[in-house]
């Protein structure tokens, strides 16, 4: 049984499925038994925690995705896409109906029936599909006991101003992947359980996550903010940018690594038709808010005192550096302020997730751009005799008019063993061949 995707197709010999397309990788392993590994790359749990985040209309996108859509769809758009779209963009809110259509259109619960060893990769600069995502997947994954890995890189629905650090990493984990599932080698090492590129362009790793903590990196303030429509939002749709008019809280961070969600705790009161302020934390230094991610932050704006606590998008960023925690009315990851408010935060307290330096490995001199060798080699051998069987590393292999496909490619520097038996003037003879990968060729 073969599965067609659109992009980045993997099976083995036997036609066993490896990957598809995207997020229907998640959908379609929790459905059919027949998969036995997956690898989706900057694919989403839920509709509405990425595209609703906090009740609020990721309005940029949704701009962009309907717009899109639009000329293609040959007027067989859902209605429900229709309604979303203008509701959204003028009030920043779905209907109900609307919200249920978005929350069954998967994976959500699906996660829960997987049982094939999943890796997931996102986007630390993805505004469309964030790394709560695939935290929330493999939360679910590791819970239920399957085998799982996550790794960041920076992209996806986003635009890199970090770095993107070595390139062919990503590719050559996935290869891994399913050389270690679908091939079912027991020799390939598919890595530590998590994977990071900090704002450094340097890759690290841990056991697994969230990482075995440190200490957290903390910042307080207070401030007063008045929100207006006239207001200019800040960012692209897929850029979070510095605003203008925010409340700002400094954050000095020493030597460390955070990674993971910050969380900020808010105790406020105000007054106006404000429904949501925007979270986000600039890098000073640079000038662009870390990983271009803003957080909507629902109020509730009956000049009463509140208190209410979120965590934030998470982030992969390297001390020692210093921030500003901005607290905004509007930005174009979201839409524009939406209504006229003064908003009075009398305490701001924010908490960096540090990784403890003794469970970090990698970073700058060990990680630094490296090559892993892949085999590029594929060739045919001729097989003599009636009945033939060829078997790669233990995974046989169609032998056809006496000639057998040796695939090499994709698999790392080592030996293959290449097994032939057949049928000889009444004997079996079998044999063993053995080729090596990644070897240089000798001069002449």
């Amino acid at each position: 049984m073969f599965l067609v995707a659109e992009v980045h197709p993997f099976a083995d010999g036997n036609g066993r499925v490896a990957r598809a397309l995207m997020n229907a990788e998640l959908t379609t392993a929790g459905l059919d038994k027949r998969i036995d590994a997956i690898a989706p790359i900057i694919a989403w749990h839920s509709l509405l925690t990425s595209l609703y985040k906090e009740e609020t209309v990721k309005g940029g996108w949704s701009s962009a995705l309907f717009a899109l859509g639009v000329p293609t769809s040959k007027g067989r758009l859902d209605p429900h896409i229709a309604t979303a779209f203008t509701t959204g963009v003028t009030t920043g809110s779905l209907s109900a109906e609307d919200r249920a259509w978005f929350a069954s259109r998967g994976p959500g619960d699906l996660v829960n029936k997987i049982t094939v060893p999943t890796f997931l990769v996102e986007g630390t600069a993805d505004t469309l599909f964030t790394l709560d995502e695939a935290i929330t997947n493999y939360a679910i994954l590791k819970g239920n006991g399957v085998p799982v890995k996550m790794m960041w890189f920076c992209g996806g629905h986003g635009v890199c101003l970090t770095g993107a650090g070595p390139a062919g990493r990503i590719e050559a984990a996935v290869v891994a992947w399913l050389r270690r599932y679908v091939a079912q080698d027991a020799t390939v090492d598919t890595g530590p359980k998590f994977e990071w590129l900090s704002d450094d362009a340097q890759w690290r790793s841990t056991a697994d996550y969230p990482p075995t903590p440190g200490a957290p990196v903390t910042a307080a303030g207070a401030g007063t903010l008045v929100t207006s429509p006239a207001d200019a939002a800040s960012g692209t749709i897929a850029t979070a940018g510095k605003a203008v008019n925010a409340v700002n809280v400094p954050v000095t961070a020493p030597q460390t690594q955070i990674v993971g969600e910050p969380k900020l705790t808010l105790t406020y009161s105000g007054t106006g038709s404000t429904t949501h302020v925007f979270a986000q934390i600039v890098d000073d230094k640079r000038s662009v808010v870390v990983g271009n991610q803003a957080t909507p932050i629902p109020l509730t704006l009956d000049g009463q005192p509140h208190t209410l606590t979120r965590d934030l998008e998470a982030i992969a960023a390297t001390g020692p550096a210093t921030y500003t925690l901005q607290i905004t009315g509007g930005t174009l990851l979201y839409g524009p302020v939406r209504g006229a408010a003064s908003i009075t935060f009398s305490r701001i307290a924010l908490a960096l997730p540090t990784a403890g330096a003794a469970a970090v490995s990698g970073g700058a001199g060990v990680l630094a751009p490296t090559r892993t060798c892949l085999s590029r080699r594929t060739f045919s051998i001729r097989v003599r005799g009636s009945h033939p069987r060829v078997t790669v590393a233990g995974k046989r292999v169609k032998v056809k008019r006496g000639k057998a496909i040796i695939d090499l490619r994709g698999r790392p520097k080592g030996t293959i063993k290449v097994k032939v038996v057949a049928k000889r003037k009444g004997r079996t003879v079998r044999e063993t061949r053995t080729y090596h990968t990644c070897v240089s060729r000798q001069r002449r």
